[in-house]
């Protein structure tokens, strides 16, 4: 079993999107940090689940889909994966 560990920058991306979320619908804002923080607990027992990311020629830079978001994760080793950022999927990625 893989540890998951958030770094910072994704831990700000939830945060944002809860705030956005938040004035308009607490309810809905509650929903979506539960899916987002849901989707990344199975990369704990199936680390190489996500695929490459296509964007960039790195195999240890890996992403799974939670709705309209992409949830972009880092194999540090095999028992270690690092949550890096959380985007929208129409949003271009910057460097990660």
């Amino acid at each position: 079993m893989a540890q998951v560990i958030w770094a910072n920058a994704a831990i700000d991306d939830l945060q944002r999107l809860r705030e956005y979320f938040e004035s308009a619908s607490p309810r809905f804002a509650e929903k979506l940090m539960d899916q987002l923080i849901s989707r990344t607990r199975m990369l704990a027992d199936f680390p190489q689940s996500g695929r490459t990311v296509p964007e960039f020629e790195d195999v240890q830079l890996r992403e799974v889909q939670s709705g309209n978001y992409r949830i972009i994760y880092r194999l540090e080793q095999t028992d270690k994966v690092e949550i890096a950022r959380i985007f929208h999927s129409a949003q271009q990625l910057e460097k990660i």
